[in-house]
Parts: C-alpha cells; structure tokens; sequence
C-alpha cells in the first residue's frame, strides 16, 4: 500500500492543478487524476487560505497578461504589415483562461422555446406569422452573411 501524500504533497498538487489542471498536474506529480481532482475540488469548497491566495495571484497574472496581449493586438492593428491572427488567438486563450480562473463565465449560450404545443394555444394566425418571421430571419441573415 503506497504511503499517505503529506500536506506539503497535497498542496503542492492542488496548487499545480490550479495553474495547469488536475490531469497535467497528476501526469507531472505521478499521482491519479481522480486524486488530485478531488484534492483540488475539497480545498476549494473548504476556501483554504492558501488557495485562495494562489488562485488570486493567479487570476492577477493572467489579467496582467490579457492586458498586454490586449496592447499587441492594438499595435497590431496600426500596423498594416502586421499578422494578427496569432496575437488574437493568444488573446482569446488567455481571456477565457482568465474567465475559468477568476469563475466567471467562459461562453454564453442563449436558447429559446418554440415549442408551440406547450403554454397556451396557438392560434393558426400566430403560427403563420411566426413561420413567416423565421423566413424572414433567414432571409436577412443570408443577405448579411
């Protein structure tokens, strides 16, 4: 049986798979996945001190870097020799990794129902003006697109 991982062990896991995530950190630490998810998931819900510490200076070095990322695809932008693709790819990156850290949202999806049969009845009119809005939608997104 493999001996009980030590606190020091325990944080220095939690606090890699913070940074790099708890599948990369087991990979470097040579401790399962699961483990380190779990290790990383109880000091969260626990709040430790020194997590919170770490994900704090963590969240202010990613904003750091978005900033500058931000000012080099601004310079790039005034550059017409400039290729920007990169830079916008790594200012992408790092504003969603900045998102995920600080527990903001990384996406927004947006859904609607259309299911008629649900709610109240619909009125044949009110069907046939929605299936004429929708084409109409079409339509424009077709033209715009």
């Amino acid at each position: 049986m493999k001996p009980r991982a030590t606190a020091e062990e325990r944080a220095e896991a939690v606090g890699l798979a913070l940074v790099v995530g708890p599948v990369e950190a087991a990979r470097r630490l040579g401790i399962p996945p699961r483990t380190v998810a779990d290790w990383r998931r109880k000091a969260l819900e626990r709040n430790e001190p020194e997590i919170v510490a770490t994900r704090d200076a963590l969240v202010a070095r990613l904003w750091s870097a978005v900033e500058l990322a931000t000012e080099q695809v601004e310079q790039g932008l005034r550059d017409p020799r400039a290729r920007l693709g990169e830079r916008a790819q790594a200012l992408r990156v790092l504003v969603d990794a900045h998102a995920l850290v600080a527990g903001e949202a990384t996406q927004r999806v947006e859904s609607t129902n259309l299911n008629l049969s649900a709610g109240p009845a619909v009125s044949d009119q009110d069907r046939a003006d929605l299936r004429d809005w929708l084409r109409e939608q079409l339509e424009e997104a077709a033209r715009v697109g």
